[in-house]
Order: C-alpha cells, then sequence, then structure tokens
C-alpha cells in the first residue's frame, strides 16, 4: 500500500497531467473528455480519477488527525490539490480580491489563463459555455451604484428589478441606490419590510429566506413571495427615476460641450474597468462615479423654475405611470414628442392622450409638429387640405401626406383602409374634386376581371338551381313509387 507521501505525490501528478480537472469538488465528464480521444481513453483516465480521490480521501482524513506532515500539506497547496489543502497564495489572494472560491478561480486560471481574459472574453461574449457565463455573472459587477453605498443588496434588488426586460449582464448598468431607497419609502410597510429582510438592505437583516420572514412575520412563505412580487412590479414601474442614463445626460440641452466630452471618457473608463468587489472601491472609480452624480445635479439645478413636473399636473394615474415609465418628468419634455410618437408609447391610450394634450394646453404647451414635408411644386399635403381629424389620421397612418397620392386609389382600395367609412369617403372625394382631382378608376383589366367574376358567379347561381330542381324531381318520383 502506497505511503502518505507517495500518496501526495499522485496527487501533485494527477494535477498536473490534467490541469483543468478538479478533485474536489467533482470533475465533469466533459473536462475528462478533453483530455481522451476515444471512450476507451476516457475510461481509463475515469478509473485513475476514482483511483486519486480515494488517495484525497485518505490524505484528508490523516490531516485532520494531524497525521500528515505540514511540508506535505504545503505541496498539495503549491501544487493545487486545492480542497483542504487550499490553494497557492496567488490563488488564495484572486479569491479574496473578487469574492469567490479558490475552486473557481483554479477553474478559471487553468482554462483562458488570466482573470483579464475570462473579462474580456465574457465582454464580448465568447466564452465557451453557459456554465462559464453563469460564473462571470456571479463575480463581475457590471452593476453600478452612482451613490456609491456598494451594497450587494442592492445590487440583487436592481439585477431583480430589470430582470423581466432585455438588458444583458455584460453590458455597464448605472444605477442610484438612493433613488431606489426613495421609491421603496413609497411601499406599503409589509413591501418595504420584505425587501429589506428578502435582499438584506440593512446590516440587521439576516433572514431572507421565505421561511425565515414568513415566520417572522407569522403569514404563508406563499404570502410573502405574492406581496415582494407585487411590491418588485411597483419599482419596475419607476425604473426609470433610479437607473442612471449617461446617453439622457449626454444629450442635455443643460450640459455644456465640455461636460459632455468629460462624460464620454467617464463612460470609456469605467467600461474598461473590471467591477470586481475590490476595484470597484478604488478612489479613482469612486471620483468618477461621484463626478457623474455632479453633473446630474448640475443638469437637475439646470432645469429652469417654469418647467412644470408632471406630479404637480395632477394627471390620473395610467397617465402618470406611463409617463413616468418612459422617465419623463416635465411637462415641457412631453413637448418634445410628436402625436405619433406619443400614440406609440405603451399602455397610451386614446384618452390618456387626450388628457396630456389638454394638460399641455393649460400651461401654453403644445406637441411638437410632425416633421415638415416638403412641399413638391403643384401638389397639395393632407395637411393644408383641411380635412377633419378622422380623415387626416387615417390617411397619415398609410403614409399618404398629398391630395395627389389619394388620387392613385379607387374607390375599393380607399375605403378598405382602417377607420374609412362611407362619410369620411365622401369628404376626402369632395376636397379631391376642390382641387380638381379624382379617385383611380378600375382599369380595363381590373373590369375585365369582374365582368369574369359575374359570369362566373351567374353560373354558379344557375348550377345551384339545377341541382335544388333535381333534389325536388328526385323527391317527388320517391313519393309517386310509394303511392
Amino acid at each position: 500500500m502506497p505511503s502518505i507521501s507517495e500518496k501526495v505525490e499522485a496527487l501533485i501528478e494527477w494535477m498536473e497531467k490534467y490541469p483543468k480537472a478538479t478533485i474536489v469538488p467533482k470533475v465533469s465528464e466533459d473536462v475528462l473528455r478533453q483530455y481522451s480521444k476515444t471512450d476507451r481513453e476516457y475510461e481509463q483516465i475515469l478509473e485513475e480519477y476514482e483511483k486519486i480521490k480515494e488517495y484525497y480521501q485518505y490524505v484528508r482524513i490523516r490531516k485532520r488527525k494531524n497525521k500528515v506532515d505540514e511540508n506535505e500539506i504545503i505541496k498539495c497547496r503549491l501544487g493545487n490539490v486545492g480542497g483542504v489543502f487550499g490553494y497557492p497564495n496567488q490563488i488564495e489572494k484572486l479569491a479574496k480580491q473578487y469574492g469567490i472560491s479558490e475552486e473557481k478561480i483554479s477553474y478559471i486560471m487553468d482554462k483562458y489563463g488570466t482573470i483579464d481574459n475570462f473579462h474580456k472574453l465574457y465582454r464580448n461574449q465568447e466564452l465557451e459555455n453557459e456554465k462559464d457565463v453563469i460564473l462571470a455573472n456571479s463575480f463581475i459587477k457590471n452593476l453600478v451604484d452612482i451613490d456609491c453605498n456598494f451594497n450587494v443588496g442592492y445590487d440583487n434588488l436592481y439585477r431583480e428589478i430589470i430582470r423581466r426586460t432585455n438588458n444583458t449582464y455584460n453590458e455597464l448598468v448605472l444605477y442610484s441606490s438612493e433613488g431606489i431607497k426613495e421609491c421603496i419609502e413609497n411601499l406599503s410597510e409589509n413591501e418595504r419590510t420584505i425587501l429589506e429582510k428578502r435582499f438584506c438592505l440593512t446590516s440587521n437583516n439576516n433572514s431572507n429566506t421565505l421561511m425565515n420572514i414568513a415566520s417572522e412575520m407569522k403569514i404563508t412563505a406563499e404570502g410573502v413571495r405574492k406581496i415582494q412580487e407585487r411590491a418588485l412590479k411597483r419599482l419596475r414601474i419607476r425604473k426609470k427615476e433610479f437607473t442612471f442614463d449617461i446617453n439622457k445626460l449626454i444629450n442635455s440641452k443643460f450640459i455644456t460641450d465640455n461636460e459632455k466630452m468629460q462624460l464620454l471618457e467617464i463612460e470609456k473608463e469605467l467600461k474598461d474597468i473590471n467591477f470586481s468587489r475590490v476595484d470597484i472601491a478604488r478612489n479613482s472609480v469612486i471620483e468618477r462615479l461621484r463626478n457623474l452624480k455632479a453633473l446630474q445635479i448640475k443638469e437637475k439645478a439646470s432645469i429652469p423654475e417654469d418647467y412644470i413636473s408632471i406630479e404637480n399636473a395632477k394627471f390620473t394615474t395610467r397617465a402618470y405611470s406611463v409617463l413616468r415609465f418612459q422617465g419623463i418628468n416635465y411637462l415641457h419634455e412631453i413637448s418634445n414628442y410628436t402625436y405619433k410618437e406619443l400614440s406609440n408609447l405603451r399602455n397610451l391610450g386614446a384618452i390618456s392622450r387626450q388628457e396630456i394634450i389638454a394638460k399641455l394646453a393649460e400651461h401654453g404647451l403644445q406637441l411638437k409638429e410632425e416633421a415638415n414635408i416638403e412641399k413638391k411644386e403643384g401638389q397639395i399635403t393632407i395637411k393644408d387640405a383641411n380635412l377633419s381629424i378622422r380623415a387626416y389620421k387615417a390617411l397619415r397612418s398609410k403614409g399618404i401626406n398629398y391630395l395627389q397620392e389619394i388620387s392613385n386609389y379607387t374607390y375599393e382600395e380607399l375605403i378598405s383602409l382602417k377607420s374609412i367609412g362611407v362619410t369620411t369617403m365622401q369628404e376626402i372625394i369632395t376636397k379631391l374634386a376642390e382641387h380638381g382631382l379624382q379617385l383611380k378608376e378600375k382599369s380595363d383589366l381590373e373590369e375585365k376581371d369582374t365582368e369574369k367574376q359575374e359570369v362566373v358567379k351567374r353560373i354558379l347561381e344557375k348550377q345551384k338551381t339545377i341541382s335544388e330542381q333535381q333534389k325536388e324531381i328526385s323527391q317527388l318520383s320517391k313519393a309517386k313509387k310509394e303511392l
């Protein structure tokens, strides 16, 4: 039977021979397949692995009983055996820096060479498999709190808020934990308590499982889950309030050109940084985040006093929620939308649009006019034709801008358009006539097709009549025979 020293040597040789493999936790079949070309070779490696596991367990038990020499333990650590023996100092240091286990760091180093290379491949979406993507998501910090609170609980809460959106974790996302706090304050007491406990938002919250919270609050776990989901739904509606949109700040008219250049530089620098738990706390990063916050505060302070917030405008709940979800805070921002753009906002119906337009009018504002259509010589725009709102909207929705374009439609084609009825048709035809225009007549080919359809229809009707007559004759004959 091999001695402890011989078994330690076997463990080290195994790790040198198969650097991507691990003794503990159990190595996956995919990793062992990388070192085998045939099924027979795979079976041989698997047999070796089972033997190595036995050696590891033996040495581990002897170590626990203090019957393994310290030199042998150091050899196991330096040989990357892992488990109870630990890893080399470099891996141990990286594990502490990134807040993940030494086994995971060892796996990344063996497979990708360096953490930086792993992070680069992750950002470029070039990692080999889904398992590595999940590993990257667990410690690469792309959610950055511009308030520099560095509370992982707020990171997890924000990630849960945006979970149902198309946001990808390999993109840099900036958010404000202070903004989330303000929104949480507006929730009910139960909703606020459950979010604080579930995501450990305060230092004295440790019981973050559904069962523990349910026990404390004396309700069912399902009840806790439903309250949590309701609270998250309310926060999703107000997501734009605590999501820091750097592009919106760059495009703000209250920011100078020099400040816009500064913002672009800050954005580039932040994207190039590997946001580990240590990196995010660097003074240089904190300074950049504070600069962003300062520019945001300056931009808000530059907003004129006559700008009316949508809260003070007293909108209905639906209109207010839609505007808030779109990140619109002031009536003057709505005036940058055209009617078509406003109509495209999700969940904003006709009644809410009328309400918004009325509120704008109350404060001397209006929606932005549609982009001016270049007037072609001799052509009349449908706007200048003074059509009714229904007719104008119906034609615009089909991309019709000139009366001359309407004259390319036949009566049947035009009346088939959505929202155009007989009354609207009469109005359009009258407007065309006022300007010496008329609808297109059917072509000879279309007329022939129509005549052909009429002939076919008559033939089918005659066939139907003949069939009915034959049926009657058959019934009469049958009746006579019975008599």
